[in-house]
């Protein structure tokens, strides 16, 4: 069992019921992907999702097998509870693109506070351009 599928197991012990839930390994596409899962979890009709992006401090030892555009060594935690709607919309261009050295989800939370209404966060081979919709 892996230490992000044991973080999702120990949540649903502790809240003493059976959780839907899921962890996703993507790299640096980890949080977008998660999004992806979110949004397939609302339309099997979930109102509410609560999406956790989190990493630990990689010890130097492991540095040298990380891909290159992986540089942030950090600890950080994102939790977003998500509702179903149509407020914002995301689309994917295929594209090599040096991704921002920010997680996706701290450049995501980031857009969010600051009330950006367009906004791209850079993957690995893709971009992800996230839209607020009007009225949203």
């Amino acid at each position: 069992m892996s230490v992000h599928n044991s973080a999702v197991g120990s949540l649903t012990i502790a809240a003493r019921q059976p959780l839907v839930s899921s962890s996703i390994s993507a790299g640096i596409d980890s949080f977008q992907q998660g999004l992806l899962e979110v949004t397939t979890l609302h339309q099997a009709g979930y109102q509410q999702v609560l999406l956790v992006d989190f990493d630990g401090l990689v010890p130097d030892y492991y540095r040298p097998w990380l891909p290159e555009i992986d540089t942030f060594n950090a600890p950080y935690a994102v939790a977003l509870l998500l509702r179903a709607g149509e407020a914002w919309r995301c689309t994917a261009t295929a594209a090599r693109c040096r991704p921002d050295a920010l997680p996706q989800s701290l450049q995501f939370l980031h857009a969010m506070l600051s009330e950006t209404a367009d906004f791209t966060l850079a993957g690995e081979r893709h971009q992800w351009r996230w839209k607020r919709a009007h009225g949203g």
